[in-house]
């Protein structure tokens, strides 16, 4: 992420981008960072990549989730694993839950993250289908309860 965005470095990215042949790939889309506690939002990267989008008219590659790519490779690498048997765990329903669900894998919701359970509430009952994709198959408050699930096993 660029901390020092700025009018030139978007006029030279649209620039190059206008340019034939030229490839745009972001690593995410992560509009914000809510900081917990505080009255701020930090960008994420996702805001400066649609500034970028916005400028040349073009949209990116997505190489981070929730594009498939990265579990796509590690399938490879590793043939024995399967997406049914595959747990992603994640805080941020947009981009680590939907890498799961567009992956087929199963999926657990940390709520110490990014999304709250009041917000997967609403997901829930959504009539808009890609907001029920962002439903998590599980949810946990915090990471930490996870041990206490896995023991018994």
């Amino acid at each position: 992420m660029d901390l020092h965005i700025s009018f030139t470095k978007l006029l030279k990215a649209a620039s190059y981008l206008s340019r034939p042949g030229s490839i745009f790939i972001a690593t995410n889309t992560d509009a914000q960072f809510p900081m917990k506690g505080k009255d701020i939002i930090v960008p994420g990267t996702g805001s400066m990549v649609a500034a970028v989008e916005t400028a040349a008219g073009r949209k990116p590659i997505v190489l981070g989730k929730p594009n498939r790519l990265m579990f796509d490779i590690v399938q490879k690498r590793h043939p024995s694993v399967k997406p049914e048997r595959t747990l992603m765990i994640g805080d941020r329903a947009d981009t680590d839950i939907l890498l799961g669900k567009n992956c087929g894998l199963q999926t657990l919701m940390v709520g110490s993250g990014v999304h709250s359970i009041g917000k997967i509430r609403e997901w829930e009952v959504s009539e808009d289908t890609e907001e029920r994709r962002l439903v998590a198959d599980k949810y946990i408050d915090k990471l930490g309860d996870l041990l206490d699930k896995i023991k018994h096993l």
